[in-house]
């Protein structure tokens, strides 16, 4: 699959430092630090793995009659991860297969706040090679500077905002010799490594061939259950794309410029005959929306430009019955009660849901201009500077 790679030679021993994939059996609190400083990054674009460490010795395979696994291979108790020695000797047992699938991440950016946007390649910068798209950035040049620290990346750069789809898709195009894309939003940190995702998804789901695998923004303990098939993954970004798919012509939709390009492309590889699953393999976004409180709650709600784009984007998805009305009708309670209650200023949410839906329902092209209007708008009612476009 793909085009012709050569093989770097035989992994050396892990007895060295840990693997990132055993971040994943770390509280996020211990494993996020680790990420934050790595060092230098080495190239890690395909691996072969061999039955033997570099020195020649064999792994020892995994016997320890007091470590209880699920069905899918997985300790059911994370305490019983809770030593370095354990936790290398479960990796070994796990390191049998001879191929590790080639990844390649793309990640979209725009404007993105650099000291987040470090985290997010540090986090797969000794993963996969990452290919950086940018959408016309005010600040390429840290953009620039800081790809230079990372020498499995590369920056291209489309001058203008053209939308996630649009730029997505360009990734894609470069990313063609890999097995599998990952896609990442600028602010995501990935807690996992994704090619041990999808071996261990080609060997623990095997009712049809996987398509899409969707990583989880919670890590769940002894469900027995590590991969499960779904209509619509619990979040986009941290998804894994089959490259089969992509030489097949599947694309991102470019009349959508955000969100909702994250719900029509699961459609389609489902339409295609291949399986969405999600996986409790963890990401994390670090910057969602803005806070607020609801009753106490804390939750995070979305600037009414992205409001805007949420309505006209779905609206397209509904007409084109991509969307069940259900669907499409709880996005909208949900976006404008958390707008309303917590704003308390319905004109900015009833204009942005209005136009966007018109905008939708007609076809029309995203109005970057009323964005921008909408930005400024709340920026002066907020006193917020995060909420910006």
């Amino acid at each position: 699959m793909g085009g012709a790679r050569s093989w770097p030679a035989p992994r050396p021993s892990i007895d060295g430092p840990l693997d990132p994939i055993l971040l994943a059996f770390i509280p996020p609190s211990a494993a996020i630090p680790e990420i934050l400083h790595l060092p230098t990054p080495t190239p890690r674009a395909s691996v072969c793995y061999s039955p033997v460490d570099a020195g020649g010795a064999e792994r020892p395979p995994f016997t320890d009659p007091s470590i209880e696994l699920t069905a899918s291979g997985w300790p059911a108790d994370p305490n019983h991860l809770s030593t370095p020695q354990v936790r290398k000797s479960y990796l070994r047992s796990r390191l049998d297969f001879d191929v590790w699938p080639c990844i390649k991440s793309v990640v979209v950016t725009f404007n993105p706040d650099i000291p987040l946007f470090e985290r997010c390649l540090a986090s797969v910068a000794n993963l996969c090679e990452i290919i950086v798209v940018d959408n016309g950035s005010s600040n390429i040049d840290e953009i620039r500077e800081l790809l230079r620290r990372f020498p499995n990346s590369r920056l291209i750069e489309l001058g203008a905002n053209y939308g996630v789809s649009v730029a997505a898709n360009v990734g894609i195009e470069s990313a063609k010799d890999a097995d599998w894309v990952l896609f990442l939003d600028q602010d995501t940190i990935v807690l996992c490594d994704p090619a041990e995702v999808v071996d261990l998804a080609r060997r623990s789901y095997t009712k049809k061939d996987v398509g899409l695998i969707s990583l989880s923004r919670e890590l769940r303990y002894g469900h027995g259950q590590n991969f499960f098939e779904c209509d619509l993954p619990p979040m986009f970004t941290g998804s894994l794309v089959r490259n089969e798919l992509l030489e097949r012509g599947l694309r991102f939709d470019e009349s959508l410029f955000m969100d909702a390009g994250d719900i029509d492309l699961p459609w389609r590889v489902r339409q295609m005959g291949y399986a969405v699953i999600a996986t409790s393999w963890i990401c994390r976004d670090q910057q969602h929306g803005i806070e607020g409180q609801i009753l106490g709650i804390h939750v995070e709600y979305h600037p009414a430009w992205r409001l805007y784009l949420r309505r006209k984007d779905t609206t397209r998805l509904l007409i084109r019955k991509e969307m069940p009305f259900v669907l499409w009708a709880g996005f909208f309670v949900g976006d404008l009660a958390k707008y309303l209650v917590i704003r308390r200023r319905p004109d900015l949410a009833f204009l942005s849901t209005v136009l966007g839906f018109i905008d939708g329902a007609f076809g029309r092209r995203t109005n970057l201009h009323l964005m921008r209007l909408l930005a400024k708008a709340e920026n002066r009612f907020l006193g917020d500077v995060r909420v910006k476009y």
